[in-house]
C-alpha cells in the first residue's frame, strides 16, 4: 500500500508539465465560450427559455473536461504499452498488474478532475452567470462517473492503439465529434428521428445532458446515475483485462 500511495503521489507531484496544462486548460476554456456562447448569442439568444450562458456552461465544461480526461489516458496509455523498457520496469517492480492499472486509472481520474475545477472557475468568472454553489458541487461529483467513463475508454484506446498503430489525432476527432453530437449546443431530443433516440442513449450525451440537468435545471433523471455506474464497471473490467493481456506479451 505505502508502494502504491508512494507512487500516486509522484505520478500527481506537479511540474512544469503542470504549469502548461493550466495555462491550456484557461486558454481552452476562454476560446470554448468566445465560439460557443459569445458567438451562438448572437444567433441563438435563448435556448429553451434559458440564457445561453447559463445552458452553454455545463456543455463547454463538459466538452472540455471529457476531452482532457480521453486524451491525458491514451497519450500515456499508449507510450507506457508502446516502451519495451516501461513494460519492463512494469513487469519487474513489486507491483501486481491490477496495482498498475488502479494507480494509473486514478491518476487520469484526478488530472482531469483538475481540469474540471479549473475551468469551471475560469468560466464562471469570466461570464459572470450566477450559479449555485451547492450545485456546482454536485455538478462536479456527477462528473466523477463521466471522468471515470472517458479516461478507462482513452485507456483502452490506447492499448488498442498501440495494438494495431491507430492515429491518435484521428481518435481525438472522433472523440470531439461524438462529444459535440451528445448535447453540447443541441439537446439530443431535438435530432430527428431515430437519431435522437440513438444519440439519448450515448453515455456521452448521459454525462453532458445529465450535468446540465443538474446544474441549470436542479434535476436528474433517476437512470442517469446507475446507468454510468453500470457503464463505468464493465469498461474497467473490459479495460483491465485488455492491459493485463497486453503486459502479459
Amino acid at each position: 500500500m505505502n508502494t502504491m500511495l508512494s507512487i500516486l503521489l509522484l505520478e500527481l507531484k506537479p511540474g512544469k508539465r503542470t504549469g502548461i496544462a493550466v495555462v491550456i486548460n484557461i486558454l481552452a476554456t476562454l476560446t470554448l465560450y468566445l465560439v460557443f456562447v459569445v458567438g451562438l448569442g448572437e444567433l441563438i439568444p435563448r435556448i429553451q427559455l434559458t440564457d445561453i450562458d447559463i445552458w452553454m456552461f455545463p456543455g463547454i465544461i463538459g466538452l472540455f473536461a471529457t476531452f482532457m480526461a480521453f486524451n491525458l489516458a491514451l497519450q500515456d496509455t499508449y507510450r507506457m504499452v508502446c516502451e519495451t523498457g516501461l513494460i519492463d520496469q512494469i513487469n519487474s517492480s513489486r507491483l501486481l498488474t491490477r496495482q498498475v492499472y488502479f494507480i494509473k486509472s486514478l491518476v487520469f481520474l484526478v488530472e482531469s478532475f483538475g481540469h474540471l475545477i479549473l475551468a469551471s472557475i475560469t468560466l464562471w468568472i469570466v461570464a459572470g452567470i450566477r450559479l449555485n454553489v451547492g450545485y456546482l458541487a454536485l455538478f462536479w461529483f456527477y462528473y466523477i462517473l463521466g471522468l471515470i467513463l472517458i479516461s478507462q475508454i482513452g485507456m483502452l484506446t490506447g492499448v488498442i492503439s498501440a495494438n494495431i498503430k491507430l492515429q491518435r489525432g484521428l481518435l481525438n476527432s472522433l472523440i470531439i465529434a461524438v462529444l459535440l453530437c451528445s448535447g453540447v449546443i443541441v439537446p439530443s431530443l431535438r435530432y430527428p428521428g431515430i437519431l435522437s433516440q440513438i444519440i439519448y442513449y450515448f453515455p456521452t450525451t448521459i454525462i453532458i445532458e445529465g450535468g446540465r440537468e443538474l446544474l441549470t435545471f436542479h434535476n436528474l433523471n433517476v437512470i442517469y446515475l446507475p446507468y454510468l455506474i453500470f457503464i463505468d464497471m464493465a469498461i474497467v473490467g473490459i479495460g483491465y483485462t485488455i492491459f493485463r493481456r497486453r503486459l502479459s506479451k
